[in-house]
């Protein structure tokens, strides 16, 4: 069957099959677009729900933790799943880049959300930066402990990992 002439048919541009759709009785859908100049990247996040990404214009990087990096040019698209870390650049140094974003998700559910820092490693690492502070502190109190005994400058022995020995001879 011939296809009327000045009939639109549309063209497939993604489909896929996903998890984690909302489930409620009422969705909100939301058509969004964003403009990155050259360089410009997303904050580390993720999404509640997925999210279909179109380009219009330059090349969108893409990296999700755990998983090759995906470029996708201009009048491409790709789906981003939900629960999953990720970062999206614009890595030319001089084309800009534009996408329309496609999302459904419960009413008034944040598109993205900044990812939880487990808090063990949070704590490890605050413990981490307090160690090495009170390291550099307790070496720049030893430095200030340094006398002057017969014409040798000694460091007193309150840390056992600094000492300085020289002779002052003119």
């Amino acid at each position: 069957m011939a296809q009327e002439q000045g009939v639109i048919k549309p063209q497939l541009l993604l489909s896929e099959i996903i998890n984690g759709m909302p489930k409620g009785d009422k969705q909100e859908v939301r058509v969004l677009t964003a403009s990155f100049k050259p360089g410009d990247k997303t904050m580390f996040h993720t999404h509640r729900f997925p999210v279909t990404v179109y380009v219009l214009e330059g090349a969108f990087t893409l990296e999700m933790e755990g998983r090759e990096p995906v470029t996708v040019k201009a009048s491409q698209a790709t789906t981003m799943p939900s629960r999953v870390k990720m970062t999206g650049y614009n890595r030319s140094s001089t084309d800009p880049l534009r996408l329309v974003i496609f999302n459904v998700s419960d009413p008034a559910a944040p598109l993205l959300t900044e990812p939880r820092v487990r808090r063990s490693v949070f704590l490890s690492r605050l413990v981490k930066l307090n160690v090495d502070s009170n390291r550099r502190a307790r070496d720049e109190e030893n430095k200030r402990k340094i006398v002057k005994r017969n014409g040798r400058f000694k460091a007193r022995k309150t840390n056992p990992h600094f000492s300085l020995h020289f002779n002052m001879s003119d």
